[in-house]
């Protein structure tokens, strides 16, 4: 009979070393932590001030990329016209 946490501790070990041996894997595990320090210190440590400032910078450069929609595409999606986005310049 076959030990089950043997079995376990085995595929996990060759599963760390499968993936942590790639260098784009270390490198997308960093940038998922800094993605997580990042949210964190938005939701409980920013202050309400800062937190608008940053909705307001995403928001405008959001309106910056929708300018690059094709209006055949933005139909299709539903965006509505492109005037529709204009933000402050």
């Amino acid at each position: 009979m076959l030990n089950k946490n043997k079995i376990l501790d085995n595929f996990i070990l060759y599963y760390h070393f499968k993936n942590t041996n790639n260098k784009m894997s270390r490198r997308r595990n960093v940038w998922i932590a800094l993605g997580l320090a990042g949210l964190a210190y938005y939701l409980f440590k920013m202050k309400p001030e800062d937190k608008q400032r940053i909705k307001d910078t995403v928001k405008k450069y959001g309106d910056k990329a929708l300018d690059y929609i094709p209006e055949d595409l933005r139909e299709k999606l539903g965006l509505g016209k492109k005037e529709d986005y204009v933000g402050e310049q």
